[in-house]
C-alpha cells in the first residue's frame, strides 16, 4: 500500500460503493463525478479571470486548458481528484475580485482552510505549487496597488494574503497531524517520523 498519504478520495469513493452494493457501475459515476466538478471548477476561475480582466483573456484562458493534454488525461483520475488541485486557486480569485467584501474575505478563509485540508488528505503532491499559484492574483493586485501608491487598499491586499496564506498552512499542518496521528497509532511524534514508510 501507500502509506505515505491519507488517501481520503479512496476512503470516500470506497464508501459510497459499499453503500450501493459496490454496483459496477458505480465506478464510471466516479470517473464522471471528478471530471465534471473539473470542468465546473475551470469554468468558474475562466469566469473569474473575464470579470477581472476582460472575456476575451477569461477564454483563452478557459480554452488553454480546454486543449491542454495533461489535464484531459488526469480529469477523470481517482487518485489525483484533479479538480481538488484549483479550488484554492479560485478561492483567492473571488477574494481578488470582491476584496472589499468582508463576507466574501471571512468565506474565503475558512474555505480556504477546508479546501487545503482536503486537498492534504487526498493527497501531498504539487501542494506548494497550488499554493503559490493561489496567491498569483492577489500578489499582482499588491503590486499594482503599491505602483498606484494606493496605502489603503495594498494594505488591504496584504492582509488578506497574509491571513490566506496562514489559514492555507493550518490546513496543511492539521492534515499532516491528523494523517501522522492514525499513522503513530495514537502517537503523533511517531506517525511523522514514519510518514515515507
Amino acid at each position: 500500500g501507500y502509506y505515505s498519504q491519507y488517501g481520503l478520495q479512496g476512503k470516500f469513493f470506497g464508501l459510497l460503493s459499499k453503500a450501493f452494493n459496490e454496483n459496477a457501475m458505480m465506478l464510471a459515476v466516479f470517473h464522471n463525478f471528478c471530471a465534471v466538478m473539473l470542468a465546473v471548477v475551470l469554468a468558474t476561475i475562466s469566469f473569474e479571470v473575464a470579470f477581472k480582466y476582460n472575456k476575451m483573456f477569461g477564454l483563452i484562458f478557459y480554452i488553454t486548458f480546454g486543449l491542454s493534454p495533461w489535464i484531459a488525461n488526469f480529469a477523470k483520475n481517482l487518485y489525483w481528484v484533479e479538480f481538488t488541485w484549483f479550488v484554492p486557486i479560485l478561492i483567492c480569485l473571488v477574494v481578488s475580485n470582491r476584496l472589499e467584501n468582508r463576507k466574501i474575505r471571512t468565506a474565503a478563509y475558512i474555505s480556504m482552510f477546508f479546501a487545503v485540508f482536503i486537498k492534504c488528505l487526498c493527497g501531498y503532491e504539487y501542494i506548494t505549487t497550488i499554493l503559490v499559484a493561489s496567491m498569483t492574483f492577489l500578489a499582482t493586485d499588491l503590486i499594482c496597488a503599491v505602483a498606484e501608491k494606493n496605502k489603503e487598499k495594498s494594505k488591504l491586499i496584504f492582509k488578506t494574503t497574509c491571513i490566506l496564506s496562514a489559514v492555507a498552512l493550518c490546513g496543511f499542518f492539521v492534515a499532516i497531524l491528523l494523517h501522522a496521528n492514525i499513522k503513530g497509532d495514537g502517537n503523533i511524534i511517531e506517525g511523522i517520523i514514519n510518514s515515507g514508510t
